[in-house]
């Protein structure tokens, strides 16, 4: 019997070393070790040896289970980590690759935005931020339109209180610029602007505006109208043609 366990677990183990999947080797084990298996029936053989052979066979054959089950424990570890390993490999990404990738872009009207301020700053021109939400004292009275002026009638403002609002038009940042800045002063004040409009072709509540300052002396309407035709050509093209055409509001 001795001869017969040696010779299972040789066999056992070039079967183990030889085999490729779990399933295989599951079905192995169950073959070796299950409750039928040829080491179990094995086992049950004791009761037909002596009394004092059995604690001895009894022995080896524990032994040579433990060690069948170290075995094919290793090899599924063996296979898993093989399983694992392969899996990865089909669906691994190799970050690594010198892969040409398009790079995204600023937003068109930031592009629009940052050409309008390339060509006023070119022309000395300094740049000045103010508030989106703003006081009715920079937006309105500063700018000569009192709380019965009907362009506060006109433009629907968006009110946050009676005092506080969000800014109509860019022309809050002249003031704001004045009080900080002495003569001569040349700025623009781009930023967006807020109005209750419907949106329509012509028309959005939120939309952007570039408003320009120049206070100094000898300053007359033919610099107004050379810059003005000189950003036109800037932002459009070189053959740009400028009408200027007046319009009056008698509440201004």
């Amino acid at each position: 019997m001795e001869q017969k366990i040696i010779e299972l677990v040789n066999e056992t183990k070039a079967k183990v070393n030889a085999i490729a999947c779990a399933k295989d080797l599951t079905d192995l084990k169950v073959e070796v070790l299950g409750k039928s298996g040829a080491l179990t029936l094995i086992l049950r053989g004791l009761k037909d040896l002596s009394e004092s052979d059995r604690p001895k066979m009894g022995k080896i054959v524990n032994e040579a289970r433990v060690e069948l089950e170290k075995v094919i424990g290793e090899k599924f570890v063996q296979l898993e980590r093989k399983e694992l390993d392969e899996k990865l490999m089909k669906e691994k990404i190799d970050i690594s690759l010198d892969k040409k990738t398009t790079l995204g872009k600023l937003h068109p009207l930031n592009v629009m935005r940052r050409k309008a301020i390339d060509f006023f700053v070119s022309m000395g021109f300094i740049v000045t931020d103010s508030p989106e939400i703003e006081t009715t004292y920079y937006n309105f009275d500063m700018l000569n339109i009192p709380p019965d002026h009907p362009a506060r009638e006109m433009q629907d403002t968006f009110f946050v209180t009676d005092k506080i609002l969000l800014r109509t038009q860019t022309s809050a940042g002249q003031i704001r610029t004045m009080e900080k800045i002495k003569p001569p002063i040349k700025m623009i004040s781009p930023g967006r602007v807020f109005r209750s409009d419907e949106a329509d072709a012509t028309h959005t509540p939120c939309f952007h505006q570039i408003e320009g300052l120049v206070v100094d002396k000898g300053i007359t309407m033919c610099d107004l109208k050379g810059i003005l035709a000189s950003f036109a050509k800037h932002f459009f093209s070189e053959n740009s043609s400028v009408r200027f055409r007046p319009s009056h509001f008698p509440f201004t």
